[in-house]
């Protein structure tokens, strides 16, 4: 998954291609995933896949989602995130 992403980064347009086999790699590790901490880091890096291919609200949901599991609050200012501990 991280490597597919990668390689989107590295590309001038987005690729459909490319979205669509990330988004079947984390379908497929969301059903393996069981420790907190493995949940939070995959909920934030899909987050961050999300955002960079404009499903706004699927990444702010994974982000949510995340700040739950770790007991967190967080909140959007501007461009960047604050975390609460």
């Amino acid at each position: 998954m991280r490597s597919l992403f990668i390689h989107q980064l590295c590309l001038e347009e987005t690729s459909p291609a490319l979205h669509t086999r990330i988004i079947e790699l984390v379908e497929k590790l969301e059903a393996t995933v069981d420790q907190p901490e493995q949940q939070i880091m995959l909920l934030l890096e899909t987050g961050r896949i999300h955002h960079y291919y404009g499903f706004v609200e699927k990444a702010h949901r994974n982000i949510e989602r995340a700040s739950e599991i770790a007991g967190i609050s967080y909140c959007f200012s501007g461009e960047s995130l604050t975390v609460i501990l």
